[in-house]
């Protein structure tokens, strides 16, 4: 604490935690160092994690003694290895509800019934052809139709033919007239 006031009016101070709020002395106690410093301490072996407002009651050593009550800000959480505070709230919000697992859950249920659907309906189909094919009269099927002659001609035994009459004719019109 510090007085701007001068001597006998400012310190050495008389440090007191408040009586209201009644858990103020309840949780914490307050340990005088010296006539300027004061250590706050946890009283329980346990509070929740959160900032809190101490109210210290500060007291100069004037004739007529002034006093005034400050609200000293206290964060309490847990403590890393290094003595760092590690944020639980912050984690925790970072972490999934129950609402939004419920809501995941929700979503690959009608994820798998969807896909269940569409696994029926392509076999489904697939029957559905099958009978379709059942019910077709082979000689009404198209490719019965469809014919292999084999009488592409050329080949050896088509050589049989005179290249006299095809190269004149004049000649074979005389032979046909008579």
């Amino acid at each position: 604490a510090s007085d701007p006031d001068l001597t006998p009016n400012a310190g050495p101070f008389a440090f007191e935690l408040a009586k209201r709020p009644a858990d103020a002395r309840r949780n914490w106690t307050l340990t005088r160092l010296n006539g300027e410093y004061a250590q706050i301490r946890l009283r329980i072996g346990f509070l929740e994690s959160g900032i809190y407002e101490v109210p210290i009651i500060i007291t100069d050593s004037g004739n007529l003694p002034m006093s005034n009550t400050s609200y000293l800000q206290v964060k309490v959480c847990q403590c890393d290895h290094h003595g760092g505070c590690v944020d639980m709230e912050r984690i925790i919000a970072a972490g999934l509800g129950t609402g939004a697992i419920i809501a995941i859950l929700i979503c690959i249920i009608i994820l798998l019934v969807m896909v269940l659907f569409f696994v029926m309906w392509m076999k489904r189909r697939d029957k559905e052809r099958q009978a379709k094919q059942l019910l077709i009269d082979p000689e009404d099927d198209v490719r019965d139709n469809i014919l292999k002659y084999d009488e592409e001609g050329g080949g050896e035994e088509d050589q049989d033919y005179d290249l006299s009459q095809l190269q004149q004719p004049d000649a074979l019109e005389t032979e046909m007239v008579k």
